[in-house]
């Protein structure tokens, strides 16, 4: 908004002194640093203490009591319920413990369910170690387990409710409104102080608009606030006002009037 930034994707082909030389051909002049912000790559010291030939699903070759976890690769969703590893990271825990604490689970899993041939396997490449996996990769591995283990499933059982209401409380809507926007701020204040010349850009978004965002999610989707689900439960329960609409035995006369439905 300020035009202090460029944003320009593509790949990176060589660097020349303060050059860097892409794939598209084009030249980024005058640059003065780089900071890779990629993610990670876990140590292949790992790989080697475990003598690691093969990952099956999350355990080095199937082996449940040598639990490696290290932040998956890349990002693999349609819905983020947080940035952070917090969640993800907690359930792997869970999960280890779970078949520590009761390996007859596991045993059961391995003989009776053949879990070994169900979940995805890794080996180490030059790039990464075998342990490190990406998101897809971690989330197959939990929804295989997960679908043929109901206890472990009980124990995840309020992690949702528990983390909105530590959202809640640690972030509050005002407090946390007002610190991006003091943020927004401080940044123009700052670069006006080191002699960029601009107009001043206001804060794009209100506290009316943040609103009608949770009122647009409670009527479409459900609840904003754990304290809003009893009520809301009882509401959608209630019968509708409007007559309920059924087949009356037209389907398949509008099927054949359509062209779609032949009978001989």
């Amino acid at each position: 908004a300020t035009g202090r930034c460029e944003y320009v994707v593509d790949l990176l082909k060589r660097c020349s002194p303060q050059t860097l030389h892409l794939v598209s051909g084009r030249k980024l002049e005058n640059v003065d640093n780089i900071i890779k912000a990629l993610g990670l790559i876990a140590d292949f010291e790992a790989d080697r203490l475990h003598n690691i030939k093969e990952m099956i699903g999350i355990w080095p070759a199937g082996d449940h009591r040598r639990f490696i976890f290290c932040d998956p690769l890349g990002m693999h969703a349609a819905n983020f319920a947080t940035h952070s590893t917090g969640g993800a990271s907690y359930a792997a825990s869970v999960s280890a413990k779970h078949f520590i604490d009761f390996p007859f689970e596991m045993r059961r899993l391995k003989d009776e369910v053949g879990i070994d041939d169900l979940l995805p396997r890794m080996t180490a490449t030059e790039e990464k170690p075998a342990h490190q996996y990406d998101a897809k990769y971690a989330m197959l591995c939990a929804f295989t387990v997960d679908s043929v283990c109901p206890l472990l499933q009980g124990k995840m059982a309020g992690v949702d409710d528990y983390m909105s209401e530590l959202f809640w409380a640690v972030n509050p809507l005002d407090r946390y409104f007002k610190e991006c926007k003091d943020s927004w701020d401080a940044y123009q204040a700052e670069w006006k102080r080191q002699g960029h010349e601009f107009e001043y850009v206001p804060y794009p978004y209100t506290m009316d608009m943040v609103e009608d965002w949770f009122r647009e999610y409670r009527q479409k989707v459900g609840p904003v606030r754990v304290s809003e689900k009893d009520s809301w439960r009882a509401a959608d329960e209630q019968p509708s006002a409007e007559p309920i609409q059924y087949d009356k035995g037209n389907s398949k006369e509008w099927w054949q009037q359509h062209g779609i439905l032949r009978v001989q």
